[in-house]
């Protein structure tokens, strides 16, 4: 029995040897290159579980940098941060985003985690697949900030507001 105890503690402790852990953080920054204001809210998926929503303003030209997001890892693999991989952040686990421009047209961005039948009465929706959806992170610019951290970037433009409906019809 010892003898058994003592070679699966030999076991995990050279399986762990090589392997340190790393953290990468991403930051996320949100970019207002509109003529308009525009108020970003945020929604989680769990309200009420500790997670709080999310909002800030933006005049034209303006930017906001969210808190980071921050991943730890044990790694056997030094290069493990050499590309962005966003599947590694505890990013999006979110139910939705409004973006009101000027206190006058509002558009509403899914995430993924929502099944697009369960939206009831959608107001001017954008899809998480879609090319302006704040979720899908193929829509931002990502530079890596140092050897294990990211930046991404959303940037709101004219385009945006094509997707908008008025708050006041």
């Amino acid at each position: 029995m010892k003898l058994t105890t003592f070679f699966c503690a030999f076991l995990l402790f050279s399986s762990c040897h090589d392997r340190k852990l790393t953290s990468s953080d991403l930051f996320l920054r949100f970019e207002n290159q509109t003529s308009q204001n525009c108020f970003v809210t945020v929604f989680p998926l769990n309200r009420g579980y500790g997670h709080d929503t999310i909002w800030f303003n933006l005049s034209p030209g303006q930017f906001f940098l969210s808190n980071q997001f921050v991943s730890d890892y044990f790694l056997d693999d030094p290069h493990l941060f050499d590309t962005f991989d966003p599947t590694i952040y505890p990013v999006f686990n979110l139910d939705s985003a409004q973006v009101i421009f000027s206190d006058s047209l509002l558009v509403t961005h899914y995430s993924r985690l929502i099944a697009y039948d369960s939206i009831q009465n959608p107001t001017a929706p954008i899809y998480y697949p879609e090319a302006r959806n704040i979720f899908n992170f193929d829509n931002y610019s990502i530079e890596k900030i140092n050897s294990n951290d990211f930046e991404a970037t959303y940037i709101f433009t004219e385009s945006d507001l094509n997707y908008a409906d008025s708050i006041h019809e």
